[in-house]
């Protein structure tokens, strides 16, 4: 493989991984206002709970996908 091949492949990986990443961001940000909201209205307790487990989830695809952007750029 070529060194030109080669950075072409980096650099799609390295853009894949930062989509990701900003992808997953959002996620988390949709997720904590959908908190902020119930917990601001007459929300039930699972509904609450089921909103701060989605956080949870959100935050840890967030840090997956901030973890393959730095495998990517190592």
């Amino acid at each position: 493989m070529s060194i030109d091949a080669v950075s072409s492949v980096s650099s799609a990986s390295t853009s894949a991984a930062e989509a990701a990443k900003t992808l997953a961001q959002a996620q988390l940000t949709r997720e904590e206002k959908q908190l902020a909201t119930d917990q601001r209205s007459d929300a039930t307790a699972d509904e609450i709970a089921a909103d701060r487990a989605s956080v949870l989830l959100a935050q840890l695809a967030l840090a997956e996908a901030s973890d393959s952007t730095v495998d990517v750029l190592l």
